[in-house]
């Protein structure tokens, strides 16, 4: 049976590793021992452990197992965070852990998970204040949410306008339903511009 340090060398020492598909396969073949090692005691095997498992988040990501990707991301970033011991520094100085939380924010907005990749992507831009990439990937995140909300309220302007030609007992639920539809369409117009804005400053 291989050991940890053997894994990590047959792995990385192997060119064909570079494809994502090879890594996986790779990767959950020692899958069993890579998760089951102690790290909080040796500092070798938790940063293999660590390697490992970061580059296989990044690897489900890009061959679209995205919700497999947030699964091993959600538990290889918090050990980048907690373990002071190993990590005496500020995470965002370390190129792989950036590189997680970019890959996670990528895979929540292809999960069309919005508000996390923009939580991810505003930690981004707050320790990188000059990556343009960053700062693009959220006006985009942006526009997605404010998309979704701009749909429904043109729905529910629809609606008030076919509802306001049912014949009512009441002239004051007419009155009720034009003022509904006079909010939802101002909404929906005033996302309309939003929309336009955020896409001029792309």
């Amino acid at each position: 049976m291989l050991t940890l340090k053997e894994i990590h060398d047959k792995i990385y020492n192997d060119p064909s590793h570079q494809n994502y598909r090879v890594f996986i396969s790779l990767y959950e073949e020692n899958k069993l021992l890579i998760e089951s090692t102690e790290i909080t005691i040796d500092k070798e095997a938790a940063h293999i452990v660590i390697q490992l498992m970061s580059d296989y988040a990044l690897a489900l990501s890009n061959s679209g197992s995205y919700k497999n990707a947030i699964e091993y991301f959600n538990k290889v970033i918090p050990l980048f965070e907690v373990d002071s011991k190993f990590y005496n520094q500020d995470p965002f100085k370390i190129p792989l852990y950036e590189s997680l939380i970019w890959g996670r924010a990528r895979t929540f907005h292809y999960l069309k998970e919005y508000n996390n990749a923009a939580m991810d992507l505003k930690k981004l831009i707050a320790n990188f204040p000059d990556n343009d990439m960053y700062r693009y990937w959220l006006r985009s995140t942006t526009a997605h949410k404010i998309n979704k909300i701009g749909i429904i309220c043109w729905i529910l302007t629809m609606l008030g306008i076919m509802c306001s030609y049912i014949p009512s007992k009441g002239s004051s639920t007419i009155i009720v339903i034009l003022c509904f539809t006079i909010t939802f369409f101002g909404t929906a117009i005033t996302i309309e511009i939003i929309k336009y804005i955020l896409q001029s400053k792309k």
